[in-house]
């Protein structure tokens, strides 16, 4: 078996403390004695090599204890320094290999991934088909971050046209493109960021669940709301969408000038649907509650559209290539932007 550096390995000499490494999944690690042999050690492994041939190479370097090299070669693989290195067949093209070298380091960079691993996971991600409904504000960020990912397969619902103060806001639109519609400008865009990525867009404005019927002929992986129209029963409509598909979903966005909110992930089948966590209200007052709602303008700056999309696409990229649990299954957080605080709702059953 050969062994290699974990290549998220870093040292740094420090005056006074000794020799540090910092690795992926595991705390600063100081070297105190024998920083010379560990140095050897490791600069033995930037190549693969065996056990053997590593003890070799540091010999011809300087004195090594074997004993010394056996804990030191031991330390190494317990705690991340050193990876299994093995030729594999790989699951992705040519153009995936090298457009995504570093996010697939990126996966094998963890403790227990192993290359073969972390090339399954990307190609998870290459696999997925994910459906966004509205390409604005935060749908425009997160249709940029799918592509940039390498989601191959993406759905865009919306029926707006591109306004001037969209270009302020939206990611995907300049102002050469005031007047034409969302989706097909979207499309055009995020086409360049991903050679292999196959947009399907949709001019539709959503009234019900059933404008959005056509999803069926799609095996989706994961639907977001990305949209807040119309007011107070767009979440309720994507959920009755998800539970006819049996599709995950989730919502984030900006609100209220400085804050975020996201989540929760609902898993059909796994967890309680939207409905069941916020009860639809319907009375005597839900006209007058709509009609006073009609008049809202959603008040918001780029900042704000751009690192809600982020954070919802980290959880995106943890459920599609199952790198990680995603943290919104259950759980709805808000971010406070204006003291970076965060705190979160949990709906377990």
């Amino acid at each position: 078996m050969k062994y290699k550096i974990n290549e998220s390995l870093m040292a740094f000499d420090v005056k006074k403390v000794g020799v540090i490494l910092n690795v992926t999944d595991n705390d600063l690690i100081t070297v105190e004695e024998k920083e010379d042999v560990v140095l050897e050690i490791v600069k033995a492994f930037l190549k693969p090599r065996t056990y053997e041939e590593a003890y070799e190479f540091v010999s011809s370097k300087l004195y090594v204890d074997r004993d010394d090299f056996n804990d030191c070669f031991e330390f190494m693989i317990l705690n991340n320094i050193l990876k299994e290195f093995k030729e594999i067949d790989s699951v992705l093209s040519d153009y995936q290999q090298k457009k995504y070298a570093r996010q697939v380091s990126s996966f094998h960079s963890l403790k227990g991934i192993e290359k073969i691993d972390a090339e399954s996971m990307q190609k998870k991600i290459c696999d997925s088909t994910v459906c966004l409904i509205g390409v604005g504000g935060t749908g425009s960020y997160l249709a940029l971050a799918m592509a940039m990912i390498g989601v191959e397969n993406l759905i865009l619902i919306d029926f707006d046209r591109v306004e001037l103060s969209n270009t302020a806001r939206q990611i995907l639109y300049d102002e050469s493109d005031v007047g034409k519609y969302k989706i097909d400008v979207a499309k055009e865009k995020i086409q360049k960021y991903n050679k292999n990525i196959k947009v399907e867009t949709y001019n539709i404005h959503i009234e019900s669940a059933d404008d959005l019927e056509f999803l069926n002929q799609y095996n989706m992986n994961l639907l977001i709301l990305c949209a807040d129209t119309p007011r107070g029963e767009i979440q309720y409509i994507a959920d009755e969408v998800a539970h006819r598909n049996n599709v995950p979903w989730f919502s984030y966005g900006p609100y209220g000038h400085s804050q975020i909110m996201i989540g929760p992930m609902i898993i059909p089948g796994e967890t309680r649907s939207y409905e069941k966590i916020f009860l639809h209200n319907v009375s005597a007052f839900t006209d007058r509650v709509h009609e006073i709602n009609e008049k809202f303008v959603a008040s918001i700056s780029d900042p704000y559209n751009g690192f809600a999309s982020q954070f919802a696409a980290i959880e995106v990229f943890k459920y599609l290539s199952g790198v990680r649990k995603p943290t919104i299954i259950n759980r709805k957080y808000y971010i406070n932007t204006d003291n970076w605080t965060m705190e979160y709702e949990e709906y377990d059953e």
